[in-house]
């Protein structure tokens, strides 16, 4: 239907309202790991141009750890549309955004905080004679959410996405709480009309009413517009219908899993979520019985059971119930008391440090023991599992060391093996430059077992510093970190340029220099702007550093591709008028074993590459490469190994989102034909996920800092991982200075490691260094090749 554009006078007859006030009869409950209503998309359910709004719901939050959409109607990747949502500290806000991607209030907190996990009623209004963007909680105006803006009547904001209660489709999270009389309306209500709105009822018929779910006639799922107007909404997965008059008290056990990696020795490390959903307090939880699902019970030393009430995140603070490995169904037992609403219970384990690499975690909950009655959940598993790789640990998270927000990785190791990463520290909200940012470093000196807390190595007060890129200079062992500062990339003129800086550190990342502006080395005259790439940096083997640039030549938002060099070890820089790219973005070079430069461009649906054979002085034709697919993301490229520095083989790296369109699915890669191919890869992530950057320990192992996007966007994660787990098992590191088949390390291969292979094949035991064909074996090849290598040798 076509809204009814007459602003209505609201009279209590005509609403039919009854004078008390708040939520009423049955109401939706979402469990916050799958649980949502969707409506199809329809032009009533969008703010066109010129077209008042208001969205009125009764909202009871129980989990502020993420920021939860509870009203969402928006693009991805935050673009056009509207949408209602609390952050984490219990306050609420109101986001709109046009269709020319005009932040309107963007989104700002609101004075009141929910914590006390009462309903209150929240109200967007949006104004077209005003020219305003409202926030109302219970009846009461949100000052710091009001938003004036010129774009609000005058242009639209609406789209093509369905309408979401509890579920953002851009972060992909779930809002766990209760949503009741949701109504929509196509009139900007007045204070006086939003009181009669937080009355119980409305009947359906009254004018300007769009669309209104108030959750009493659910059936098969089905939650009914009782506007007449047919948006009917459907509840998928975690979504349940509570009547509070109701004698039942149970609702349902829902189960969701991570899959983000974990590491050998890693403790608490999170498997399955199991949220019991309760209409009532009454009961007691006593006892999980679960298995192991697919997991190899010689990876765990524990199992502990944690509840962590409404919240959906691990707190380890109350331990329900701890068990020891064991095959089967095994059970732990406990007592908590639970809550109305959701009830989360994180089952973790402790990974032994001799785990084996690519093996899995896994777990089912088989039944929950609820006031002496066995209920079993509606699935007792989901899809999904934890790989085990050498190390992964969670560096930065939303709000630690009193920064808002994270992103923006960069990592590399020191000459003296530390390993080093960089980072957006984003002080007061998750905004790019020129918003309040600092470059954050933290440091390892255990291959990424253990972290130093943070530095704060570029502090610019009220200008912010962003976008590291790291490189060790291998002649003096200063480790360089470059990054942009002051003013944003699209507000960046020549008159007032976004800014090129140089922190140095001398002591393997333990200090900082003063940062150290290298702006005008770096940029073209009349160029609007220049920033180096986000990640690693590059240096050559005659020891030149090397940089790929984004650079915009004028007032539009297009972006070229240069290269900027220094052969003084980043004390002096220049920059190379050809362009790599006329149509660029954040990019990485590497040296190819015959001296060309190869940059690997961000690029939608592909990689973009573009090669140079003249040390970046000219550069080729740019061309896709069509197995690297791109969502248009920042990601890493370097190389491992090369036969001219001693290695068996060479050996190129590179990391991103395999999509073509989403930030998800991130994977790392490496190819031994110098970038001509890419036949192994593996999965990091499956989740929200966008930049990342790689480096090479000195182990030989493989680490990517990258920014995992489970709850936020984003927290900032190590992992590391062998050659032998991303190649399948058909490759592996070797380092140069080891001699083949010697896997006593007494300087030669001879009859003792013969001895020792033939023991390693008699025992069925494992030695990389003896399986010398690479099939993941100790076995008679393997012996046969070194008698080869022995009768060749003098011995």
């Amino acid at each position: 239907m076509l809204k009814n554009k007459a602003i209505i006078k609201i009279i209590i007859a005509g609403f039919c309202f009854c004078k008390s006030y708040g939520q009423i009869n049955s109401y939706l409950q979402l469990d916050g790991s799958s649980g949502y209503v969707i409506v199809q998309d329809h032009d009533d359910l969008d703010i066109n141009t010129g077209e008042d709004f208001t969205i009125t719901c009764w909202v009871r939050s129980g989990d502020v750890s993420n920021y939860h959409r509870f009203i969402h109607k928006r693009m991805p990747n935050a673009g056009t549309g509207y949408e209602l949502m609390n952050n984490l500290t219990g306050h609420f806000a109101n986001n709109l955004e046009n269709v020319q991607n005009v932040h309107v209030g963007s989104p700002n907190w609101s004075e009141t905080i929910l914590l006390d996990g009462n309903w209150h009623h929240t109200a967007m209004v949006v104004n077209t004679v005003e020219h305003t963007n409202k926030l109302y909680i219970d009846g009461i105006i949100q000052n710091n959410c009001t938003a004036t803006h010129s774009a609000i009547g005058t242009t639209s904001f609406a789209n093509a996405i369905d309408l979401y209660f509890g579920f953002d489709t851009n972060l992909n999270n779930y809002f766990p709480g209760d949503i009741d009389e949701i109504r929509f309306w196509s009139t900007a209500l007045t204070p006086e009309e939003l009181e009669y709105d937080m009355s119980d009822t409305v009947s359906g018929m009254e004018p300007d009413l769009l669309a209104s779910w108030d959750f009493e006639n659910v059936t098969d799922q089905i939650a009914p517009d009782i506007s007449g107007n047919g948006h009917n909404g459907s509840l998928v997965g975690g979504a349940f219908i509570v009547n509070p008059d109701s004698s039942s008290t149970y609702v349902a056990t829902t189960i969701s899993q991570t899959t983000l990696p974990t590491g050998r020795g890693s403790q608490n490390a999170r498997v399955m979520l199991v949220n019991v959903v309760m209409s009532s307090t009454r009961s007691i939880l006593t006892e999980f019985d679960l298995t192991f699902g697919g997991t190899n019970p010689n990876n765990v030393e524990n199992v502990d059971v944690f509840f962590t009430g409404n919240n959906s995140r691990l707190d380890t603070t109350y331990l329900f119930g701890s068990a020891a490995p064991a095959t089967g169904v095994f059970s732990i037992s406990g007592s908590q008391p639970l809550d109305h609403g959701n009830n989360h219970f994180w089952i973790t384990y402790d990974i032994s440090p001799n785990a084996v690499e690519g093996e899995s975690i896994d777990a089912t909950c088989e039944t929950v023991t609820i006031g002496g009655n066995i209920e079993v959940p509606t699935q007792t598993s989901v899809e999904g599992e934890r790989v085990i790789l050498l190390g992964h640990k969670i560096l930065y998270s939303a709000g630690d060391y009193n920064s808002a927000a994270y992103r923006i990785p960069a990592i590399c190791t020191a000459i003296d093996g530390s390993l080093i990463v960089a980072a957006d520290a984003r002080i007061d909200n998750n905004t790019d430059l020129p918003g309040n940012i600092d470059i954050t470093v933290r440091r390892s000196t255990d291959n990424g077992d253990t972290w130093l807390d943070p530095v704060i190595i570029a502090d610019f007060g009220n200008y912010g510093a962003s976008d590291p890129a790291l490189v060790v200079d291998r002649n003096s062992g200063d480790i360089i970190c470059l990054y942009a500062s002051h003013v944003g990339l699209f507000q960046s003129t020549p008159a007032n340029r976004i800014r090129v800086q140089l922190s140095r550190s001398s002591d393997h990342g333990l200090t900082w220099d003063t940062p150290v502006e290298i702006t005008d080395q770096v940029y073209a005259t009349g160029w609007y702007a220049a920033w180096v790439a986000s990640g690693s940096a590059h240096q050559l083997a005659n020891g030149r550093i090397v940089a790929a640039i984004g650079v915009r030549y004028s007032a539009s938002s297009a972006i070229a591709n240069h290269m900027i060099y220094s052969d003084d070890g980043g004390v002096n820089w220049n920059y190379i008028s050809d362009v790599a790219s006329y149509n660029g973005n954040e990019a990485k070079i590497v040296e190819l074993n015959n001296g060309d430069l190869m940059m690997n461009i961000r690029s939608q649906n592909y990689r973009k590459i573009v090669v140079s054979d003249t040390d970046g002085e000219m550069w080729g034709t740019p061309y896709y490469e069509t197995e690297l697919i791109d969502p248009f993301c920042n990601a890493d490229f370097i190389r491992y190994t090369s036969t001219l520095n001693g290695f068996n083989r060479n050996r190129i790296l590179f990391s991103n989102p395999k999509h073509s369109s989403s930030r998800v699915n991130l994977h790392a890669f490496v190819s031994v034909d110098e970038a001509d191919t890419w036949p192994y890869s593996k999965q990091i992530y499956s989740g929200n996920a966008a930049y990342s950057s790689l480096t090479i320990l000195e182990d030989g192992s493989i680490g990517i800092f990258y920014e995992n996007g489970e709850y936020e966007s984003y927290q900032l994660s190590f992992a590391r991982f062998s050659l032998n787990w991303l190649s399948n098992g058909d490759d592996q590191y070797l380092d140069p200075d080891i001699i083949v088949g010697d896997i006593n390390f007494d300087g030669k291969a001879n009859i003792s490691d013969l001895l020792g292979i033939i023991e390693l094949m008699l025992d069925n035991e494992y030695l990389y260094l003896a399986d010398l064909n690479n099939d993941g074996i100790v076995n008679l090849s393997d012996a046969i090749i070194i008698v080869d290598i022995i009768l060749g040798t003098d011995t």
